[in-house]
């Protein structure tokens, strides 16, 4: 494992671009994902958004439900 993959791991909220990695999806993907509603919901720090790692890990042990789905529960 590299450097850098040991401090992503680590992170307790990730960027789009580590999110992105961490879902083996383009950044580009990831926005369009969330722009229609299909990961987890980011928070905002400042003007910037992050992903809680532990969601994302929910998330996609569910299945990777839409966030629809996510808040109704």
């Amino acid at each position: 494992m590299s450097i850098k993959e040991k401090q992503m791991e680590s992170n307790l909220l990730l960027s789009a671009t580590q999110a992105a990695n961490l879902c083996g999806i383009s950044v580009r993907q990831w926005w369009r994902w969330d722009s229609s509603g299909k990961i987890p919901r980011a928070v905002m720090i400042g003007c910037t958004k992050r992903w809680r790692r532990i969601e994302l890990e929910k998330w996609v042990e569910e299945g990777c439900p839409s966030r629809t789905q996510i808040d109704s529960k």
